[in-house]
């Protein structure tokens, strides 16, 4: 499976729209260094609305921390706090069988699943995306969702726990998952990353399930809204 992920990260340089977006990526870190305004220390960040979690029921927080050594990409200006969940099933994978049909996953969308190979034909980075707007200077990046699945319309306003979209395995994903990232500005490449606390969530390591009044997430933890 490594294999195949090398090389579908090589192809990728055959498909003009992926080298451009990333040569905007790069473009973004050296504008937040020279312009920008990042917060490196997420204890220092007051958020300025109350939020929950993006999904509803159990999920694996597989990537992700307000820590460099927990982050999803530190050096990436708009994925410094940035998060991969995964949602899993009884079995603790997320999937059924092995794991090489689309339909054993519990969201899908995108061809060549369970074997880490990427779609180097796909147009976005980030795939099917919905931004939200939470207040000024705090906006949510929704990726990576299920094609046809997105529920809102732009300029819509939208309410806490109202349904968006279905995750997926759209765009620069080597499995169903739900990328989300909050940040400073509208643009996926000239915006910075925010910490962000969620409330009312439970938490479980090694079995043992407990509940959050309000905190970070971090990988490697399986959380849930509400008890």
């Amino acid at each position: 499976m490594l294999f195949n992920y090398g090389v579908s990260n090589l192809l990728f340089f055959l498909n003009p729209l992926l080298v451009t977006q990333s040569l905007f990526q790069i473009a973004g870190f050296v504008w937040e260094k020279a312009f920008g305004h990042p917060v490196l220390d997420a204890k220092q960040y007051k958020q300025k609305v109350n939020c929950i979690l993006p999904v509803t029921g159990e999920w694996r927080v597989f990537n992700g921390g307000i820590t460099k050594e927990t982050s999803h990409s530190w050096s990436i200006p708009g994925q410094r706090f940035a998060y991969d969940l995964v949602k899993h099933g009884q079995n603790g994978r997320p999937f059924e069988g092995d794991g090489r049909k689309l339909e054993d996953y519990f969201c899908f969308d995108a061809p060549h699943v369970g074997t880490f190979w990427m779609d180097w034909l796909t147009r976005s980075i980030a795939g099917n995306s919905v931004l939200i707007k939470h207040a000024d200077g705090e906006y949510c990046l929704l990726a990576h969702l299920k094609r046809g699945s997105v529920r809102v319309r732009v300029g819509q306003t939208v309410k806490q726990a109202q349904e968006i979209a279905r995750y997926g395995h759209s765009g620069n994903s080597t499995e169903p998952h739900l990328h989300f990232q909050f940040q400073n500005g509208k643009s996926f490449y000239f915006s910075s990353s925010l910490p962000v606390k969620f409330t009312g969530f439970s938490r479980k390591n090694d079995q043992q399930k407990y509940f959050v009044e309000q905190d970070y997430i971090s990988k490697n933890t399986v959380i849930a809204v509400g008890e």
